[in-house]
């Protein structure tokens, strides 16, 4: 408890010097609001360019105490693709009091699209009173970008004690990014919320070279530092995540697709007590830590208890200081810890791999310094491969306590498995294998193993322990003849049984010639059904384009009932959009959009750079011109107006479109070939497409 006390009072200083605190003032002003405002406007620490949607500050001090009619309840309205530009040492404050009024939202700042948010000045925003069902300081239904030196504090209230929701420092429905900037983002709530973030993301937050504070309040259900439904990618700067104390789940980080840390960065991640309680959870993704000179500290707060972590029936892990999917470590200096026995210092549900650096555990409690979490809280098939740098804890007292297999494959790697078929995949077809029984089984004695597919080529060969179980391939095939089973030592077995090895046994196909079977026709594949999605309608232009999309599985939805159509598409999206429609595999790779990456490059459809960025709509045309085989020319794309804007190289691909009425121009006949594909855009492309 000494080191939760110390660790907590750490936070509390940091949060004492980066939060600003807000005077509440009497008497209130006018709630700017830009979303219909189109000639160029100025006031007292501000001006609007309506062409530009640049809203210029420069000493804006707007306090907002009262909810008048309008879309959004909140101090500043924005319109979808608006910058916020700050002043080169400005400081500008907007604070929403709500203390006077009721409302279901609040919101210090909202933004109906994508916004943007650059310039060497500075900016606090906060919403006060608890009137509310849900409070955000910064709220934007697209991307939010934070960049060119600005420094930005967003805080969020509490909400009412009768219904109270979320609580959000910042909030945005696409990616956050933080490139060269601050940000300190807080949820003040109380116990009142069932949700408080400091940061929440409905997509990806991506920090490069950044100075990032985020803190979750104290909540009744959940309470993060940082959400991000997907991914997050930390490149050198500082970052320090908190979780406070809940009554369900409190972390400093939650990420669903894995976290890549590196380049120096300097990294704090701590979550205070809660029924599960864990510092970084990536419990479904590959976390990776790479950088001579980066610093990651996670480090799970007081008393976590035994839960499904991922929420799932069939894998769960336990709660800790560093959750993950899988983990490779291959520099800098990793500190991980928990709070007491009942959770570990690292749990991975997938192979973890040490190349390089230094890694540390601590823990409360003497077995919880490594795990490897499964269902029902057990033990579940993992590998640990250390094959450079160093860890603290004993790797041979590791394996003898908890895994029963170790594979040493002739390259200085080995591996430690719980059961034999783990240590079997992981031995693969490599060369100089050798599988040795540790813990459980040390002491058997080793039996030669192989299985000939033709009875004369060797397909698997290995020296395994006495008692190790070997699972037989599925049915080879040989014109004229039918597969009877695999006879070892005078005995057949069937295709895929599972056969416990006694001795040295060769494996081999036994068979009969027999007349060909005439197999029934496959039933035609059905098409999925079309997802529901709360924000798209039968009204909407886009309903039909989203039902196709849904039912083929090549879009999902950002999260359960919500398609998102408003929200721009990274590259990386489209990617993994057009491999599913051409029938590849994107569940694998180290990342989520890996397998498409290596597709896409491989048919040159793109040159696969800037994974995360927003794909332009011309980008997207040209994939599509590129994968179809660049099929014939077209002088369409003279009748646009902005046919000038196109580039030089995306010229043939919009014209292409045109001609086939992919794409179409706005009420001015503009096609906007620089602009971000939304999703609804991108739905009703590949609709189009499928019904040409």
């Amino acid at each position: 408890m000494k080191r939760v006390l110390c660790f907590s009072l750490l936070v509390v200083f940091v949060l004492m010097l980066t939060v600003p605190s807000f005077a509440i003032r009497s008497g209130g002003q006018e709630a700017l609001d830009f979303t219909s405002r189109t000639p160029e406007e100025h006031g007292e620490g501000w001006d609007w360019d309506p062409g530009t949607r640049t809203l210029t500050l420069s000493g804006l001090g707007l306090y907002v105490s009262d909810v008048k009619p309008r879309v959004e309840p909140g101090a500043l309205i924005l319109p979808g693709g608006s910058t916020i530009a700050l002043s080169e040492g400005s400081e500008n404050s907007i604070v929403f009091d709500i203390s006077s009024c009721t409302t279901d939202n609040a919101y210090g700042i909202y933004c109906n699209g994508q916004l943007t948010i650059t310039g060497a000045g500075r900016l606090s925003v906060e919403v006060a009173g608890t009137n509310t069902q849900n409070s955000y300081g910064v709220y934007a239904i697209g991307d939010i970008t934070i960049q060119g030196g600005a420094e930005v504090s967003a805080s969020a209230g509490d909400v009412q004690e009768v219904n109270g929701l979320q609580s959000s420092g910042v909030i945005s429905l696409g990616s956050l990014s933080v490139c060269e900037a601050a940000l300190t983002a807080v949820s003040l709530s109380g116990e009142n919320a069932a949700e408080s973030c400091g940061i929440s993301s409905g997509w990806n937050v991506n920090l490069e070279n950044a100075a990032v504070v985020a803190y979750g309040g104290t909540a009744s259900e959940v309470s993060f530092g940082i959400n991000s439904v997907y991914g997050m990618v930390i490149s050198g700067g500082k970052l320090i995540s908190t979780g406070a104390e809940s009554g369900s789940v409190s972390a400093g980080v939650c990420c669903g697709g894995g976290a890549e840390i590196s380049a120096g960065a300097d990294v704090y991640v701590y979550s205070d007590s809660a029924a599960v309680s864990s510092g970084l959870d990536a419990s479904k993704g590959l976390v990776s830590i790479s950088g001579d000179s980066t610093r990651a500290l996670f480090f799970g707060g007081a008393e976590p208890e035994n839960v499904l972590m991922t929420r799932s029936a069939d894998c769960s892990t336990l709660a800790g200081g560093l959750c993950a999917g899988s983990l490779s470590i291959s520099g800098g200096m990793v500190l991980a810890g928990s709070a007491s026995g009942s959770g570990g210092a690292i749990l991975s549900s997938g192979e973890v791999c040490i190349s390089g650096g230094q890694v540390t555990t601590i823990s409360g409690g003497e077995d919880s310094l490594f795990s490897v979490a499964g269902p029902n809280g057990g033990l579940c098939p993992g590998a640990l491969t250390v094959s450079g740098g160093s860890f603290n804890a004993s790797v041979a007292q590791y394996a003898a306590d908890t895994l029963n297999f170790e594979v040493s494959r002739g390259d200085g790697r080995f591996a430690y498995f719980e059961t034999a078929e783990e240590a079997l995949e992981y031995a693969g077809d490599a060369d100089g294998v050798v599988i040795r029984g540790v813990g459980a089984s040390a002491g058997l004695r080793s039996c030669s193993v192989s299985i000939s597919s033709d009875g004369e080529t060797v397909d698997f060969t290995r020296v395994l322990p006495e008692g190790f179980t070997v699972t037989l391939p599925a049915a080879p095939t040989r014109s004229g003849y039918i597969f009877l089973g695999w006879c070892g030592s005078g005995v057949t077995y069937g295709a895929g049984e599972v056969v416990t090895v006694g001795g040295d046994v060769d494996f081999v196909p036994s068979w009969c010639s027999l007349p060909l079977l005439v197999e029934p026709e496959p039933e035609p594949e059905q098409s999925e059904p079309a997802a529901v999605f709360a924000d798209v309608s039968e009204g909407d232009w886009f309903f039909e384009a989203v039902e196709y999309v849904s039912s083929a599985g090549l879009m999902q939805g950002v999260a359960p009932g919500q398609f998102a159509p408003d929200v721009g598409l990274s590259r990386a999206m489209f990617w993994t959009v057009l491999a599913r429609a051409e029938g590849v595999d994107t569940d694998a790779g180290a990342l989520w959009y890996s397998c498409a990456q290596e597709w896409a490059a491989d048919c040159g459809i793109s040159d696969c750079t800037e994974p995360e960025a927003s794909i332009t709509r011309e980008q997207l045309v040209t994939m599509l011109y590129r994968l179809c085989g660049e099929p014939g020319d077209s002088d369409a794309l003279d009748a646009a107006p902005d046919s000038g804007a196109v580039s030089s190289w995306a010229r043939e691909a919009m014209a292409w479109a045109l001609e086939l009425g992919l794409i179409e121009g706005d009420e001015t006949g503009a096609i906007r070939p620089a602009d971000t594909a939304t999703r609804a855009e991108a739905a009703a492309i590949l609709m189009r497409l499928a019904q040409n």
